[in-house]
């Protein structure tokens, strides 16, 4: 009949099509990795790169297209019908670009390339990773959907997380990213990503975030974002937390006081180099010289004695040699000496333990359900005033609109509390898991956010790393959920630096 023929008809398109994709993805090199590419087709693809100066990573890939469908074309194998979403490329400028090139292949080969083998040439280029320099993105045309699209993934990681990511060159970058992302997926243009697995250990949060914006593009696009995929976002969340890392601390300043002569200073300040960002300013002060006002003007002070004036900042006594793994992490913890009630500065790699106490604990044993165990919690903290009366009202509203709930037992409910100028954390444990959703939870870390949050959000990003890397941890979660006094817990919580 005539449907079955044009259904045979179309299923053998489709066939022809998921062969090159198939070579491109498992065969390329074995198949063409000699392949003689014509004098004369080289200079080509020479002249165009000259005259349009992809990165080498996309000369190289447009070279695998073009010499596949060469042969594949030419041995009687054309791609045939592509579907709608192909010939809506006709009218980018990257496509006039490949046409050009092809036409001059033409005369060389006398050979007339069908419409649809000059757009699967065009996919490399448009399916690119984003070049190094930025610049060199200026002369593609940016889908403009994009925009919207990117102004979705950052409220939806800004209702998840409360973090602001700010607009600038990231974004500039991050909106051409997806443009070139969104292609790969669409036309199947495989890119693999060697760091996957190293970007989901060291980056927890940029994860988080990078799993917060593939939900938005799946929900927008109907495309299946892939794990190699989800690294490549992971990387750009990387850079902004990183970045602003940068832009907290550009301006640290650390001072050193010795009692036992300059030569010790310097010797410790040689030291403090290897532990400390090139860009810290290091000032050096003998114990009689110094006095409150002078060390209220610096970020951490380190000293071999003990002090002889009151101090406002934090202080870290450290010896003329000390343990340079220890030193990086108290100082780490140092940081955030301002937004911390009791700062303890210990070799502890977990931050949050310093925002705990007696009182920010609960075994809620008697929970019936994850809702009453939050009540529980929010009701204890509120008793003691460290958070306000609405404080579970707006709670309930955010969870409304999200959780914030992990597959690994672990749920993170947060909103803004008015009580305190402070960031109040708080840990719930649960003997026995109760269900939530889709999710089981075991642990819940409830935060209370303080209203001027947005001028300093370093310490909510550190504890989102630290509360994400247990998630992957199980046996963690087991011991964590296991406690039964806030000193078992600060005792599982204990975890030295490079542990």
């Amino acid at each position: 009949s005539t449907l079955s023929f044009c259904m045979s008809l179309w299923l053998g398109v489709v066939y022809m099509r998921q062969i090159r994709y198939y070579i491109l993805d498992n065969n390329y090199v074995r198949l063409y990795g000699e392949y003689p590419l014509d004098h004369e087709i080289a200079e080509i693809l020479t002249t165009m790169f000259d005259n349009c100066p992809f990165e080498k990573s996309v000369q190289e890939a447009f070279r695998q297209f073009l010499i596949l469908m060469l042969d594949r074309f030419l041995t009687g194998h054309p791609i045939g019908q592509l579907s709608p979403s192909f010939y809506r490329l006709m009218v980018r400028d990257e496509f006039k670009l490949v046409s050009q090139m092809l036409e001059r292949i033409t005369e060389v080969l006398r050979v007339e390339f069908p419409l649809e083998e000059k757009l699967f040439v065009l996919l490399p280029i448009i399916g690119m990773r984003t070049p190094a320099d930025i610049r060199d993105t200026y002369n593609i045309v940016l889908d403009e959907s994009m925009r919207p699209l990117m102004d979705k993934i950052l409220r939806r990681i800004r209702m998840q997380t409360d973090i602001t990511i700010r607009s600038g060159e990231f974004t500039e970058e991050f909106l051409y990213h997806l443009m070139f992302m969104i292609n790969r997926l669409r036309f199947h243009v495989r890119l693999e990503n060697p760091v996957l697995e190293d970007l989901r250990g060291k980056y927890p949060l940029a994860w988080k975030m990078a799993g917060t914006a593939v939900q938005v593009i799946e929900e927008e696009t109907s495309l299946e974002v892939t794990e190699d995929e989800r690294g490549y976002l992971a990387s750009y969340f990387g850079v902004f937390l990183e970045e602003y890392g940068v832009e907290q601390d550009k301006r640290f300043r650390v001072a050193v006081v010795c009692g036992t002569g300059r030569v010790t200073a310097r010797l410790i300040a040689a030291q403090l180099k290897k532990v400390l960002d090139s860009s810290t300013e290091i000032s050096l002060f003998a114990d009689k010289k110094v006095n409150r006002e002078i060390l209220a003007d610096y970020n951490i002070i380190l000293t071999t004695v003990e002090l002889l004036c009151p101090c406002d900042r934090p202080v870290i006594y450290i010896r003329e040699v000390f343990n340079e793994q220890e030193l990086r992490h108290k100082i780490e913890k140092a940081k955030y000496w301002d937004q911390i009630d009791v700062p303890i500065l210990d070799n502890n790699w977990f931050v949050m333990a310093s925002l705990l106490d007696e009182s920010r604990f609960f075994v809620l044993k008697d929970a019936e359900s994850y809702d009453t165990a939050v009540t529980q919690m929010v009701k204890g903290l509120a008793a003691s005033g460290q958070v306000d009366e609405g404080f579970l009202d707006r709670l309930r509203k955010r969870e409304q609109k999200g959780t914030m709930a992990f597959d690994h037992a672990i749920a993170i409910p947060h909103s803004i509390q008015y009580a305190w100028n402070k960031l109040v954390l708080a840990v719930g444990v649960l003997p026995e898991p109760l269900q939530y959703r889709n999710h089981k939870i075991q642990v819940i870390f409830l935060i209370g956010l303080p209203e001027q949050l947005t001028l300093d959000d370093s310490l909510l990003i550190r504890l989102y790393d630290e509360i994400i890397s247990i998630t992957r941890d199980t046996e963690m979660i087991s011991k964590i959920a296991a406690a039964d006094s806030f000193q078992s817990l600060l005792h599982v919580l204990y975890r030295k630096t490079g542990d």
